[in-house]
């Protein structure tokens, strides 16, 4: 009984697409320029458009490094507005007398909600960004697993440079939420 593998990728012509191991892909690291890029509608069958592809590529790892600055520079300042906004109140609470500070202590309780602070515009846009973070970075590093040489070279140089620009202006060295690096 002969086995007809599910996915050949491999044909006469095809330089570089060296991806046929029992009908998967190639598991180590290849050159050429004829490849499948996440999708069947993204293939490149030239030269020219494996380069766009490439540069392409670069440029979205360099926006992917572009929107971890964004989301903790977003952080900083709402955590900067809250530290003032708790530093007023405690300083406003000191010069109330103790029924004052009381019942504005309720009415600050009940302004603070779990489902206030869930659904907190901030804390929306954040999750907002943290789910296109994560998605470019699943892809980006979907697109490191064609182990070709050029596409996994555009997506690293593509960071490198994105930290080269965005990364002398963060306030933190280490990413707690970094993602796939």
């Amino acid at each position: 009984m002969d086995l007809i593998p599910l996915h050949n990728h491999e044909s006469e012509d095809d330089e570089g697409m060296d991806h046929d191991m029992g009908g998967g892909m190639s598991m180590s690291f290849h050159a050429g320029y004829k490849e499948l890029i996440l999708w069947n509608s993204w293939k490149t069958e030239t030269i020219l458009t494996f380069v766009l592809s490439c540069i392409g590529i670069f440029l979205i790892a360099v926006l992917y490094e572009g929107l971890k600055f964004m989301r903790e520079k977003h952080q900083i300042y709402i955590t900067k507005k809250e530290t003032e906004l708790m530093a007023r109140i405690n300083k406003n609470r000191s010069e109330m007398t103790s029924e004052e500070c009381c019942s504005n202590t309720t009415l600050d309780l009940k302004e603070h909600t779990v489902l206030q602070r869930v659904f907190n515009k901030s804390h929306l846009l954040q999750t907002f960004m943290h789910i296109i973070q994560m998605i470019i970075s699943y892809l980006l590093m979907l697109i490191v697993m064609t182990y070709n040489y050029w596409l996994f070279l555009s997506v690293i140089l593509g960071s490198g440079m994105g930290y080269f620009v965005f990364g002398w202006i963060r306030e933190r060295i280490i990413d707690c939420n970094e993602h796939c690096h």
